[in-house]
């Protein structure tokens, strides 16, 4: 891919968040670029977000307006394990984008999570106290701290349980239907609330509010996630009966019986009322974002 300067430079396009934020922009005919490390993809970039000054050299060559930062280590129990490899990648990555943003004049977009919260008090607005459970957690609000103190201009985006069509298979859906498909029992926690989100009205959500805040420095958060909460196994089932799959092969569990290492919030569901006021974007409840799943893959 020749060097040449982009409006919105998406960092981490080639994961299931990037690639459907890359994806809507491509769609909106906007000037974008994309980053990728573990997955190939001929239309992206290389980049590892842990070696500083590669960041440093590709943000001067794009000279990006609008930088969305969706690369980092997202499994949970590799997270626990392996802390310094987390705090490697979702820290100190994070500030070397940060910098790098700040040094050519760009905005800083982060996407957050609600592992940030203990899940006590779900669902959670977005001035809610955060206390984490679990070290992807620790770590994701971490970089939000620093994203606040240290970028010049800056939009957070916390967002949860992201479903859609995407060809690295890492999402719960994902996993969940290719297991359906081979007819194999899996086991879903029935403990655990979350609010699931369509990939393609989670980038739609945040190209908007990028716009609405085009004119401000100041910095903000914004909860975009689907409109309704569940358990993952009413999830589970949802996806299993829109998809045409045998809802007896989910087995309902409780998280103790998974035998997680990581300690997980029983509800980080989160509050999305900032913004869908916000944007013409409809956030959609699960059933009926799974059933446009369905509809755009069609």
């Amino acid at each position: 891919m020749g060097k040449k300067s982009a409006k919105h430079l998406i960092v981490g396009a080639s994961g299931h968040v990037g690639r459907a934020l890359f994806r809507v922009a491509m769609d909106r005919g906007e000037s974008v670029r994309g980053t990728r490390l573990t997955h190939e993809r001929s239309d992206l970039d290389e980049l590892d977000i842990r070696d500083r000054d590669a960041v440093a050299r590709l943000f001067v060559a794009t000279s990006p307006e609008v930088v969305y930062l969706c690369a980092g280590l997202t499994d949970i129990e590799k997270c626990e394990r392996w802390h310094h490899k987390s705090y490697q990648t979702n820290v100190e990555g994070a500030r070397n984008v940060i910098d790098a943003a700040n040094h050519v004049g760009a905005r800083m977009i982060y996407l957050s999570s609600g592992y940030i919260f203990d899940g006590r008090q779900g669902p959670y607005h977005e001035s809610a106290p955060t206390n984490p459970l679990c070290i992807y957690g620790a770590h994701k609000l971490i970089a939000e701290h620093l994203v606040a103190t240290s970028a010049s201009s800056w939009l957070i985006i916390r967002t949860q349980c992201v479903y859609g069509w995407e060809d690295i298979g890492g999402s719960f859906v994902s996993r969940l239907m290719q297991k359906l498909k081979h007819e194999r029992l899996i086991d879903v926690p029935r403990d655990l609330t979350v609010s699931p989100t369509y990939d393609r009205c989670l980038a739609g959500a945040i190209f908007e509010i990028v716009e609405i805040a085009r004119d401000s420095s100041t910095g903000g958060v914004f909860h975009v996630a689907g409109a309704s909460t569940c358990s993952m196994y009413k999830f589970a089932l949802a996806t299993a009966r829109i998809f045409g799959c045998d809802q007896r092969l989910i087995n309902p569990v409780s998280t103790a019986d998974l035998g997680w290492k990581a300690l997980h919030p029983a509800d980080a569901s989160l509050v999305v009322s900032k913004a869908q006021d916000a944007v013409k974007t409809v956030l959609l409840p699960y059933e009926i974002g799974l059933e446009q799943m369905l509809k755009d893959e069609l």
